[in-house]
């Protein structure tokens, strides 16, 4: 249908662009995040077109779009979980403020015993789990771009994501650190 014809496809995006920036944005409501998934979208629809079946293009492209834009809002929750943790705000403190800052410096402590030992976990976990972990939460790729990187089917990558995450949780549960 459209492949490899740049007319067409400009005329494409042309006539769906405001569809689906609006879907992209339902999910993301904010512009700049959303004409960012609004581009991977359109850049997936143009290197998935040899593979569409000729069945309801608007709702295939759109739901090209609102899967980038749910990728792209779970890579910034898991981007702001990480700077959370490992970025506190700096503040004098003032007297009435020693007995609340004693509390959060206990936190900030067990957090990065926590941290260290979620580390030491993945440091010996078996290295097809380790590399779909690190992959998937330490580089934001997606199960599609481990997949690909991997040479794997992208259910392989949800099987080891799956199985790491509970190997993680068990040895958790018992203390483990080191097996």
């Amino acid at each position: 249908m459209l492949e490899g014809d740049q007319a067409a496809f400009e005329r494409l995006v042309d006539t769906y662009r405001a569809e689906l920036y609006a879907a992209v944005y339902a999910v993301l409501r904010d512009a700049k995040d959303a004409e960012d998934a609004l581009q991977e979208a359109f850049v997936a629809i143009y290197l998935g077109l040899p593979g569409y079946r000729g069945q309801g293009l608007k709702t295939w492209m759109s739901r090209i779009a609102v899967n980038k834009a749910i990728d792209q809002r779970r890579k910034k929750q898991r981007r702001e979980r990480r700077s959370s943790l490992t970025e506190e705000p700096e503040r004098e403190l003032s007297a009435p403020d020693y007995e609340e800052a004693d509390g959060r410096v206990a936190e900030r402590l067990l957090a990065a015993e926590r941290q260290g030992q979620l580390g030491r976990l993945v440091g010996s976990m078996p290295a097809a789990y380790r590399r779909v972990i690190e992959a998937f939460y330490w580089q934001d790729k997606s199960q599609a771009e481990i997949a690909k990187g991997e040479q794997v089917a992208p259910k392989t990558i949800e099987s080891r994501l799956y199985r790491a995450r509970r190997w993680i949780r068990e040895r958790w549960k018992r203390g483990e650190e080191q097996e």
